[in-house]
């Protein structure tokens, strides 16, 4: 038998299914939300692990600073380097550590910068630390964006004290190595000049002597003449390229093979000294002294041939007219 507390009752399990299936919607919701919620910190926490993972295991001095240049985050060797506990440090500008005032005015301005600017700094400074040791850093900062504003930057500091260091003493030892050029280069410019100037007394002497120098490379046949022994052949001082040949054509025709001989004995080993008459341009006779040394490489092989001739025309003239008898 149906009864009217029966059926209230039945209406009452039904509602309260109803309700019960609606709840669980409802915190299907509520859990689907709170997970969407909690994933980005999920991913920040891991994220934030890998950087510590990465910055405590790099070289490099790394710090992140906030707007107001307070060190939020600092790995040991700061730490190290600032002589200062983490406790120190943590939440203080340089200023507080009591960095020099242009640093950390310095500092400051360039971490301004990359917050202001958004984009990365790249520098080198150096600076004095408590310990009193100087130390030059090559510094990276780079900015942190959180919905795409700047929440902190972090500067990554590498120590090069070492390298600038190598390059003070090898600029030194470059500085060091100019001056000596430098010197060296006077010493040689000095030489020089003695060394034109000697020429110039030795071509005056050559001059007053009716002297001259020449210096034959038998390889190239190529004869060099003093400026004096142009002026004795009756021609302008280096008037062109001489050689062995030229100097032959100048030879008076019943010398030249007495000439020759003289060489070829030389260079065979025999003394080079002899007279013979020489044909100006204008067909006036001289008359010369000659004398040579020949200079052989390997024992015997003739490569260089110098020597000197000098006018002697006027002191034949004198002994001949004394009855000298001599021939030429």
């Amino acid at each position: 038998m149906i009864t009217s507390e029966s059926v209230a009752v039945d209406e009452l399990e039904i509602r309260l299914k109803k309700q019960t299936t609606e709840l669980k919607k409802f915190d299907k919701g509520i859990s689907a939300e709170i997970s969407e919620s909690t994933q980005p910190e999920e991913d920040f926490l891991n994220s934030e692990e890998k950087f510590r993972i990465l910055a405590e295991n790099s070289p490099d001095i790394i710090v992140r600073f906030d707007i107001q240049s307070r060190q939020l985050y600092f790995r040991q060797a700061a730490v190290d380097i600032y002589s200062y506990s983490q406790e120190e440090i943590k939440g203080k500008t340089h200023n507080e550590l009591g960095s020099d005032p242009e640093k950390a005015k310095f500092w400051k301005e360039h971490n301004e910068k990359v917050f202001s600017t958004g984009k990365t700094e790249t520098m080198e400074f150096d600076c004095i630390l408590p310990q009193r040791k100087k130390y030059y850093f090559n510094t990276l900062i780079v900015p942190e964006f959180v919905n795409d504003e700047v929440a902190s930057v972090l500067t990554i500091s590498r120590n090069v004290t070492d390298v600038k260091k190598t390059e003070s003493t090898l600029k030194e030892t470059l500085d060091n190595l100019e001056e000596m050029i430098k010197k060296r280069t006077e010493e040689i410019e000095k030489a020089y000049r003695s060394l034109k100037e000697s020429e110039k007394c030795l071509a005056e002497a050559q001059k007053i002597a009716h002297l001259g120098s020449w210096n034959w490379n038998i390889v190239s046949n190529e004869l060099y003449w003093s400026d004096e022994i142009y002026r004795i052949f009756g021609l302008s001082p280096q008037e062109f390229g001489a050689t062995y040949d030229a100097f032959l054509s100048y030879v008076h025709p019943e010398d030249r093979d007495c000439v020759n001989n003289a060489v070829k004995g030389a260079l065979e080993g025999k003394p080079y000294s002899i007279d013979h008459r020489i044909i100006l341009k204008g067909g006036e006779e001289r008359i010369v002294h000659e004398q040579g040394e020949v200079i052989f490489e390997n024992g015997n092989v003739p490569v260089r041939m110098a020597g000197i001739v000098q006018d002697i025309t006027e002191r034949k003239k004198i002994e001949k007219a004394l009855g000298d008898g001599k021939c030429v």
